[in-house]
């Protein structure tokens, strides 16, 4: 069954969202950091939040599940295996052997750098990228930079 969009009803939702943990002040003061190790630990939320995500991008001609370094790492895996996509991993510096593509980018806190293969994508594949988190943009925006090349 493919979705679109899920409903604030679906009793998956309230299951993921209360199992995520808020950490105030984290990872510095006045910031608000959703935690996501509190949902690791519910096999059966952390199975409804990979649900959801294969629900909606299931006949979507998937063939990269790109996962940002780290939690992307988490999720993105079992997504790929269930769309019958193959999983790429973008790293931080210095992670990847072999030639790479490299896309710099701003943080809230500082700067970072994402790494690809060269050869992971190839031009014609359509690409589902996986984080957990959007704060500035800045690691997504690097990543579809980065995939772009």
């Amino acid at each position: 069954m493919a979705m679109s969009t899920v409903s604030e009803k679906d009793p998956r939702v309230n299951a993921i969202q209360s199992r995520i943990r808020i950490v105030n002040d984290f990872p510095k003061p006045g910031f608000l950091f959703a935690d996501i190790t509190t949902l690791l630990l519910d096999p059966e939320a952390f199975k409804y939040s990979i649900d959801l995500f294969v629900e909606r991008y299931q006949g979507k001609n998937i063939d990269v599940v790109a996962g940002i370094e780290a939690r992307g790492f988490i999720f993105g895996p079992p997504i790929a295996l269930a769309l019958g996509a193959k999983f790429v991993p973008l790293r931080k510096p210095r992670k990847l052997p072999g030639e790479v593509y490299k896309q710099e980018y701003d943080l809230e806190y500082g700067s970072d750098c994402l790494e690809m293969h060269v050869g992971a994508v190839q031009p014609s594949e359509r690409v589902l990228v996986v984080d957990d988190l959007i704060a500035t943009g800045g690691t997504i925006s690097a990543a579809l930079k980065l995939l772009g090349t």
